[in-house]
């Protein structure tokens, strides 16, 4: 769960033109970059910081104009030659550049520097090969054919997001989980068990209502008298309690704010697209209505109604 909650978080500031919603779109987007990028491979005591304006560039030692870095360079140019990219930010370009230059290794062993248009996207020492996204992308269409991202959330996240720096594609079996006699466990989500200690733990699942007309408590007890690892996990177990309830996913809740009234957490369906799990985005909404109370109360006009627009 520590994981979906990342990729949740990660989500949720995406910028729109890193979101996308099908495993196609991704590839397009990877293949676009690749034939407008170029690989290049040059010994490290051959790179020389160089500034511009105010700008710190890499001259490649080739008679090209110097390479602007982004920030995954930037970061990768620090890492080979060991300075710390927190000590090199804080000093002027000219001294980063100076300690960085001095700091690269001597060897000849050559990096690779993956390059669109004028600037550098990544920087890899001679040990890592990048392999492309395009690659991993088109592997993950092979071998998932039936898989699909989870439903959009309500500030128009998907599972599924590629940055400068990386790759991210959180996708659910529509057939849920696994399939016995064709018949799901959890039809459109997921389920999970979970220890909790003392003996304890915690069974449960999640079914999109669109998949199936059975209720979640049918593919419960389903899943723990008949799933094959997780019926061997709970045999002989006694249940404390059961607890049940609706996961606002499908849609945006409006409005979220009304006069002397703010709706936060399931009740606005801030909840996350991709595990269904809400405390975090509840516990930043909170921060925001508290916020605009307060600036209610003491006369703020329209703060009600930018809680809405702060939050979404």
């Amino acid at each position: 769960m520590a994981n979906l909650t990342r990729a949740s978080e990660q989500l949720f500031r995406r910028r729109p033109d890193e979101r996308f919603e099908t495993l196609g779109d991704v590839l397009r987007a990877c293949r676009e970059d690749a034939e407008r990028s170029t690989d290049r491979w040059r010994p490290p005591k051959g790179l020389r910081p160089v500034v511009h304006g105010r700008q710190l560039k890499l001259d490649l030692g080739d008679g090209d104009e110097p390479f602007a870095l982004n920030d995954w360079s930037f970061t990768q140019l620090c890492g080979l030659s060991k300075v710390s990219k927190d000590t090199a930010i804080r000093l002027s370009a000219e001294t980063a550049g100076r300690v960085i230059e001095e700091c690269l290794p001597a060897g000849n062993r050559p990096a690779q520097l993956f390059t669109r248009d004028s600037t550098i996207r990544s920087i890899h020492g001679h040990s890592y090969s990048r392999l492309h996204d395009s690659d991993v992308v088109s592997m993950l269409m092979e071998f998932a054919v039936d898989f699909t991202p989870p439903q959009v959330g309500c500030n128009g996240a998907t599972g599924l997001y590629r940055g400068e720096q990386d790759l991210f594609c959180f996708l659910i079996d529509p057939t849920g989980w696994v399939e016995i006699e064709g018949e799901a466990f959890a039809p459109g989500f997921f389920a999970w068990i979970m220890p909790s200690g003392s003996g304890r733990g915690r069974l449960g699942l999640a079914v999109d209502p669109r998949a199936t007309r059975r209720p979640p408590l049918y593919y419960l007890e389903r899943l723990a008298a008949d799933h094959p690892v997780a019926s061997r996990r709970v045999a002989g177990a006694r249940v404390v309690r059961k607890l049940a309830g609706r996961i606002p996913i499908l849609g945006l809740r409006r409005p979220t704010w009304t006069e002397g009234m703010l709706v936060i957490g399931d009740a606005a369906g801030q909840v996350k697209a991709t595990s269904g799990g809400g405390i975090y985005f509840a516990m930043l909404a909170g921060e925001l209505a508290a916020d605009a109370a307060g600036r209610y109360l003491g006369g703020g006009p329209g703060a009600l109604r930018a809680y809405e627009a702060a939050w979404q």
